[in-house]
């Protein structure tokens, strides 16, 4: 039923129909309050005035939750837009919790008086007064959070635009020194396309966290890409230190059977957050914490049985797993600080690995930038 209603419209997800009624009914329930704290007689407009507060704490549940479905259609974004959504899916957090808390309080308050003659005064209701303007500042804060999303950069302006992949880079439009050697570009991007057969990347560009049962297949040069023979597991660490970043893998999986993945804020083997997909079907998001794995979401989705583009992004607390741009799981942690990007492999067979690239999230100077070239042996 709803999404035959989107269909009647122009809008993309239902948040921006549902977040204008928690705004409107705060600002509604601050003008009552304001009205009582100085009328105190007007006991009538308590409960009234109480039950726009539950109303707006109502709305603004529906609202978030409408918000959480859109960040997953969102699709892969450039990396400033994704620090912006993560900002303000935080801020509305923390304003429907204050919002739900404070219309608790409310009620709490108009039960306490009723049947008065004249509101008492006091503490409290000050306090409430107060809170109330905390309430409405918290709202108009993420509200300006997420007119950011829409007015600077562009979030669902088009369904073009909200939907907007972020491919991975493809070898011919590296640069010929960039070919086969990772490189930090101006921007702070790693871009890396390896070349066949190039034994030396293992243990330089992708380095075993742990033991690793994996060997480089020697291929004639003319391949693309770099393959990868294994028999177990295999975490392999990339050049770079990075905290809000993304990661990018295009892969190919036509001869490798098991799970293959993706690490962010990795340290070691037993720390850091992990996107997998296994060749059953299954896709998850998982935290590592002192080797303790914690499932954040899962999924059903099956890689493509040839290329394949597989990401993985983290900003603040949000992580994110994507496959050839679409956002399939999606889950909160507040992990480690900056760390390793990773591959990771664990099954049996051949995966050939044709680009990598991890773009910050933030500006130049951002974790990720300004660290040498990784050295890289011929």
């Amino acid at each position: 039923m709803l999404d035959g209603l989107l269909e009647a419209t122009a809008l993309p997800n239902l948040h921006p129909a549902l977040v204008h009624f928690p705004i409107a009914l705060v600002a509604v329930a601050l003008l009552f309050d304001a009205v009582l704290f100085a009328r105190r007689r007007w006991v009538s407009l308590d409960a009234s005035g109480a039950f726009l507060w539950v109303l707006a704490a109502a709305g603004a549940g529906a609202a978030y939750l409408a918000g959480e479905e859109a960040a997953e259609e969102a699709g892969l974004l450039e990396g400033a837009a994704e620090v912006a959504l993560g900002k303000h899916a935080d801020a509305a957090l923390v304003t429907l919790i204050a919002l739900g808390l404070f219309a608790l309080f409310r009620v709490w308050l108009a039960w306490r008086d009723r049947g008065a003659d004249r509101l008492a005064g006091g503490a409290l209701r000050t306090l409430g007064l107060l809170g109330a303007l905390a309430v409405q500042g918290l709202v108009a804060y993420t509200g300006d959070l997420g007119g950011a999303l829409v007015y600077r950069h562009g979030i669902a302006v088009s369904r073009a635009g909200a939907e907007a992949v972020v491919a991975a880079p493809q070898p011919d439009a590296l640069a010929p020194a960039a070919a086969g050697t990772p490189r930090f570009r101006e921007d702070g991007s790693l871009v890396w396309s390896p070349r066949a057969g190039e034994v030396s990347a293992l243990g330089s560009t992708l380095e075993p966290l742990g033991p690793a049962e994996v060997e480089v297949v020697r291929e004639a040069s003319g391949s693309e890409g770099i393959s990868l023979a294994t028999s177990g597991r295999a975490l392999l660490a990339l050049p770079g230190t990075w905290e809000n970043a993304r990661v990018e893998a295009r892969i190919d999986v036509s001869g490798f059977m098991g799970s293959v993945g993706l690490g962010a804020r990795v340290d070691g083997e037993a720390n850091g957050g992990l996107v997998r997909f296994h060749s059953d079907g299954r896709a998850a998001l998982v935290a590592l914490r002192q080797g303790h794995e914690e499932v954040l979401d899962e999924a059903e989705e099956r890689l493509p049985a040839g290329e394949a583009t597989v990401a993985l992004s983290v900003s603040g607390r949000h992580w994110k797993g994507f496959v050839d741009g679409r956002s399939l799981v999606h889950g909160h942690a507040s992990l480690l600080g900056p760390g390793r990007m990773a591959l990771l492999l664990d099954g049996t067979g051949t995966l050939r690995v044709l680009s990598v690239r991890i773009t910050p999230m933030e500006d130049r100077t951002a974790a990720g930038t300004g660290q040498r070239e990784p050295a890289h042996q011929h």
